[in-house]
């Protein structure tokens, strides 16, 4: 078997060298080397539709007939799931949004649908393993020559899809194991689509109309008409939602009761400042001295920042200074007067 390492010019420029492997530079976008099969894990998430339909099309000029194109992606399923692997794949579609225009998480319908505008007219799924699907683009050797493939034409197996994924991620005790695992890993990403959500003050959007509305209301109410903003607007409110931020109902979305505190309450405050401030990357800085500091000695803010403490920090810096004492204020005003509510030692001083 001889193998193909194919990627951009600068990643092939470093390479480390592999047996029975030649490292070939490149742009996918204009032609793909060929082969008898072409391995792509994680590509097409990080591109537009149209992106990967340029992709497809390289790399079916470049298959032999019965060539395929093994495809290896997280599949969102149709009908929306609470369970864990779901949410997962949600934040990754989100994560993947703000890092990649136009890349996204991809449901089953519109892998088939880029497989098929593309020319493959056979799909196969092989497995299911670690939140990843493995899909075959096949191309037929007696296929009739299209300029746009017509709709219906592709094969597949639709039910068998669902049914496969479905009994392999209920069954798998080293999948649960890899959702754990999976869920430290991007514990410190959720709330930074949070954050995001509490900077276009969603909740007090919500708060306000005092009943559900839908990704599309909440766009009207702030203002965005862009098709491609609508879109990430809608992916990170069904992120939310998921997570038990948002409730979602015929499509509407309303506050929890923990949500509530992301809202302006009656004296005005609320916890999105703490959220800010735990974001902030003054803070997010601090965790990489951690390492050191236990070994070798010290503290981590220190090593981050050259100030021993952080209130230090901030009589040198007005920016971090105004985003701590913000939270503050709004922490301290829910915290004391829901404490007065119940506290009596007030009451009865006599100073």
């Amino acid at each position: 078997m001889r193998l193909h390492h194919f990627d951009l010019p600068h990643v092939i420029q470093h390479a480390p060298p592999f047996p029975g492997v030649k490292h070939v530079a490149g742009d996918m976008f204009e032609s793909v080397p060929s082969g008898d099969a072409i391995f792509m894990k994680g590509i097409l998430r990080d591109w537009s539709d149209a992106q990967c339909l340029k992709l497809l099309k390289n790399c079916y000029n470049a298959l032999p007939k019965d060539g395929k194109v093994i495809v290896i992606e997280q599949i969102l399923p149709t009908v929306a799931d609470l369970d864990s692997v779901y949410k997962g794949k949600l934040l990754n579609d989100v994560l993947t949004m703000t890092l990649n225009p136009g890349g996204k998480e991809r449901k089953q319908g519109e892998m088939f649908r880029l497989a098929e505008e593309s020319g493959f007219d056979r799909i196969q799924f092989s497995s299911s393993q670690c939140h990843y699907h493995v899909l075959e683009f096949i191309k037929s050797p007696n296929k009739r020559v299209y300029s746009v493939p017509p709709k219906n034409k592709i094969r597949y197996l639709p039910a068998f899809f669902q049914v496969v994924a479905s009994r392999n991620e209920a069954t798998n005790e080293e999948l649960q194991t890899f959702t754990e695992v999976m869920h430290l890993v991007s514990a410190l990403a959720l709330p930074r689509p949070m954050q995001a959500a509490m900077d276009l003050g969603i909740s007090d959007i919500l708060a306000q109309a005092g009943r559900g509305l839908s990704s599309l209301a909440i766009a009207s109410r702030l203002g965005i008409r862009e098709p491609n903003s609508l879109k990430m607007l809608d992916r990170l409110v069904t992120l939310l939602a998921c997570h038990d931020v948002f409730t979602c109902s015929e499509d509407c979305y309303s506050l929890t009761p923990a949500a509530n505190y992301f809202a302006r309450n009656e004296d005005g405050v609320f916890l999105a400042p703490l959220m800010r401030l735990n974001n902030d990357r003054v803070f997010l800085e601090s965790w990489s001295g951690v390492k050191d500091a236990i070994l070798e000695g010290g503290n981590p803010f220190n090593r981050a920042h050259g100030t021993n403490h952080v209130f230090e920090y901030l009589g040198k810096d007005g920016r971090f200074s105004q985003v701590y004492n913000t939270a503050m204020f709004n922490r301290t005003t829910i915290v004391v007067k829901q404490i007065l509510e119940s506290y009596e030692g007030l009451r009865t001083s006599r100073h």
